[in-house]
């Protein structure tokens, strides 16, 4: 908890250090740090998992740079509740929700092209794949 309390006041190489090597107590503040580069050292973080992430990227306001940073991800973003969650977030930027769609099965992408709280343009985009996929 005093940890938590001096977030604000550590240097970002601090946060950085922190971040990589946190105990799973720390690594939800940690996700809310707004510098990128903390951001990027918690995504290597091995107390990290994937519902950790995906509860990020499903609630409250994540900052769109960083859900970019997880779709890019190598790791992280070929995990399919995590794929999904950035895939259906609002704040998904959309340069990275369509670096996504090709890695995406084509149940997924049905259920985003069925769904309509989703997105007009990632559903169309959603939609193309499946039509380009299926030899029309």
């Amino acid at each position: 908890q005093k940890i938590v309390e001096k977030l604000p006041h550590l240097s970002a190489g601090e946060r950085m250090t922190l971040a990589r090597l946190a105990d799973r107590g720390l690594l939800h503040p940690l996700l809310a740090d707004p510098d990128r580069r903390v951001f990027a050292a918690l995504l290597r973080n091995p107390r990290l998992i994937v519902e950790d992430l995906v509860a990020f990227a499903s609630t409250g306001n994540p900052l769109p740079e960083h859900l970019a940073l997880l779709a890019a991800d190598t790791v992280w973003s070929e995990r399919p509740p995590l794929r999904r969650a950035l895939l259906r977030s609002s704040r998904t930027p959309r340069f990275a929700v369509v670096a996504l769609l090709p890695r995406t099965s084509r149940e997924e992408l049905r259920d985003l092209t069925d769904d309509p709280s989703i997105d007009r343009f990632v559903s169309a985009c959603a939609s193309r794949l499946l039509e380009d996929n299926s030899g029309h």
